[in-house]
C-alpha cells in the first residue's frame, strides 16, 4: 500500500468514527401537542395547537431545567405569514419529533453542564414575538384550512 492509500484509509476511518459518534449522541424526543390550549386561545399562526418537546432529568439533574425557546423570526406582512403557515413553523407541518443535540444533549461528554437536566424545547409557531397577543385576526385565502383561514399571533398566550 502506498502512503496516499494509507492516509485515505485513515481519513475514512476517522470520518466513520465521527459519524457514529454524532449519531449515537442524538437524543430523539417526541412532540407533545397542547390540544387543550386551543380553547384558551393559545394557538399557532395557522390556528392549530402549540407544541413542545420534553425529556425528563435524571439523578442530580431532576431539579434543574433547561428551557429552549425555538427562534424563527417574525412574519411582517400577510403574505409573509401565509408563507410561514405552510412551513414547519406551523402546527400542521410541525415535526413529530426533535433531535436534541448540543446544549440539549443528554450525553455527559458532549454536554457536561446540562446532560441530566430536564430538557424542554418550546416550538415557535405564531410568527410574532413570543409574548405578543393580537386581538385582530387576519383573514387569508386557502389552501390552509386548519384554523378557519385566519392568521393568529398569540405567542403571549402560548407561553403562559
Amino acid at each position: 500500500m502506498d502512503f496516499y492509500s494509507v492516509v485515505m484509509a485513515d481519513v475514512f476511518s476517522i470520518s466513520l468514527l465521527c459519524l457514529w459518534t454524532t449519531i449515537e449522541a442524538d437524543l430523539i424526543v417526541k412532540t407533545t401537542f397542547l390540544d387543550s390550549a386551543v380553547a384558551k386561545g393559545a394557538v399557532c399562526l395557522d390556528g392549530g395547537a402549540p407544541a413542545f418537546h420534553f425529556h425528563p432529568g435524571t439523578d442530580s439533574g431532576v431539579y434543574n431545567w433547561l428551557i429552549h425557546l425555538q427562534g424563527g423570526g417574525w412574519c411582517e406582512t400577510t403574505s409573509d405569514c401565509q408563507n410561514r403557515a405552510a412551513t414547519d413553523l406551523s402546527s400542521k407541518n410541525m415535526p413529530t419529533e426533535a433531535h436534541f443535540t448540543g446544549v440539549l444533549s443528554n450525553d455527559p461528554q458532549l454536554n457536561p453542564d446540562f446532560y441530566n437536566s430536564n430538557l424542554v424545547k418550546i416550538r415557535y409557531c405564531d410568527g410574532g414575538h413570543i409574548l405578543v397577543i393580537l386581538k385582530k385576526l387576519t383573514r387569508y385565502k386557502p389552501p390552509l384550512q386548519r384554523g378557519k383561514n385566519f392568521l393568529r399571533n398569540h405567542g403571549g398566550i402560548v407561553i403562559r
